[in-house]
């Protein structure tokens, strides 16, 4: 209850197409946004994102998800702020959540 025993309006809450927990940050998906919860919590907008490419986890080694933006050049000698780790066991929800962003992005570029 707020203030005065008024209620405060409830607000609709999101829901998200596809969560999936990496490494070091879970990566949710919503219709307009990719949100990043990991040392701090940012947001990348879909229509700032160009496409996504994941790099399988090995036997030895993990795997990220890239989201490559049109907000700057993507540069293999620095440390990727859009790049994410995963382990093997949770690769399918990164493959999930790249499915699920291909769609959005398709859907996007093919409205006139």
């Amino acid at each position: 209850m707020a203030l005065f025993g008024r209620k405060k309006p409830s607000v609709p809450q999101e829901m998200p197409i596809a969560v999936a927990e990496g490494k070091h940050a879970r990566v949710t998906l919503f219709e307009n946004r990719i949100r990043v919860n990991g040392r701090i919590e940012r947001d990348i907008y879909i229509s700032s994102v160009a496409s996504v490419s994941i790099d399988p986890a090995g036997r030895f080694t993990d795997g990220s998800i890239l989201f490559m933006t049109s907000s700057g050049p993507q540069d293999a000698f620095f440390s990727d702020v859009n790049q994410f780790s995963f382990n093997r066991k949770q690769q399918p929800a990164f493959e999930h959540l790249r499915d699920e962003l291909n769609k959005l992005i398709a859907r996007r570029t093919s409205v006139v």
